[in-house]
């Protein structure tokens, strides 16, 4: 454990006569201690109240479709191509709900990566970055990452947006994310 941040404020706050000998010594001398620099690493994934909502209607919508279609005793004339369309109806929601829970992009010093089921499937250098844009959608507004033969979008409300902004401003060159550079802007001031 890490004591450092105590022992900075015992520094400062406690009197030294009210201490020890040796806990004088303990104290007033700083550990060097400083954890090892790491590659400063970004997950941005949907937020965890989104995967809670889609999960809890996804059950919800499921579990109706399941009770109305075969377990509702005062249905009657079912049949194969009404319990087949209330399969697909229940199997519905549960693509959408995997792409909600288990993909997230990665950002680190080397470039950005889409990962889906936490298997790695596109990655851009920072220095293959062709284009960052910034697109007003119907659903959302989000940035594409365009590389060489590879694209990404970035949805605005995914949680850890403001890193990606600060990632695209450090490590591209401005002429290359000059035509959505107000967004950018905007989302490293919201940070």
């Amino acid at each position: 454990m890490n004591f450092e941040p105590l022992l900075r404020i015992a520094r400062i706050r406690v009197p030294k006569a009210a201490l020890s000998k040796d806990t004088i010594e303990y104290v007033s001398v700083p550990i060097n201690w400083a954890p090892k620099p790491l590659p400063e690493t970004v997950r941005i994934g949907y937020a965890r109240g989104a995967k809670v909502t889609l999960g809890i209607l996804a059950i919800g919508i499921s579990s109706m479709f399941f009770y109305v279609f075969f377990l509702d005793p005062s249905i009657t004339g079912r049949t194969l191509w009404t319990q087949l369309a209330a399969t697909f109806f229940i199997l519905l929601p549960m693509p959408i709900l995997a792409e909600v829970s288990l993909s997230y992009f990665v950002l680190n010093d080397e470039g950005i990566e889409r990962r889906v089921f936490h298997v790695k499937k596109v990655f851009i250098p920072w220095s293959e970055v062709e284009a960052v844009n910034f697109t007003y959608g119907r659903y959302g507004n989000s940035f594409n990452v365009v590389g060489h033969k590879k694209k990404m979008e970035l949805m605005t409300w995914l949680d850890g947006m403001p890193q990606f902004a600060r990632m695209v401003a450090a490590k591209v060159p401005p002429e290359k994310w000059a035509r959505s550079r107000t967004a950018v802007m905007a989302l490293i001031e919201e940070s």
